[in-house]
């Protein structure tokens, strides 16, 4: 047993994990030390966590509707507007910067974005 994998011709097939190469290991050695990290030192690196900061504050809040910020944050509804995999692009392991590839880079980011999303309402969250 293994994975499925795409061959050459586009077709499917079954490769053992014995021969699924190992991945290349994430470069963390130009990553800032904890210390030197901040909302603000990260969104002056990478700019476009202050576009998702600003497109959270856009959410709509109306009260008396129902809400779910894990809806909104996890991209429920439409993956590719997911809040969490644009902090994974940017902060942490996967970041495109080299100096925000630390989990406490992602942690700050995935952290002070999250809080902005106003809290669940009527959902199955709350």
């Amino acid at each position: 047993m293994g994975i499925i994998g795409l061959k050459e011709d586009g077709g499917w097939e079954e490769i053992p994990w014995s021969e699924v190469p190992e991945p290349e290991p994430i470069d963390t050695s130009k990553a800032l030390p904890a210390k030197e990290l901040s909302w603000e030192r990260i969104v002056e690196i990478e700019p476009r966590l202050a576009a998702a900061e600003h497109d959270i504050k856009a959410v709509d809040r109306k009260r008396g509707k129902p809400f779910c910020a894990n809806a909104i944050w996890y991209g429920y509804l439409d993956p590719a507007f997911s809040f969490k995999e644009r902090v994974n692009c940017y902060a942490g392991w996967e970041a495109k910067k080299p100096e925000l590839r630390s989990p406490e880079a992602y942690d700050i980011a995935y952290d002070y974005l999250y809080a902005l999303l106003p809290g669940c309402r009527d959902c199955l969250c709350a």
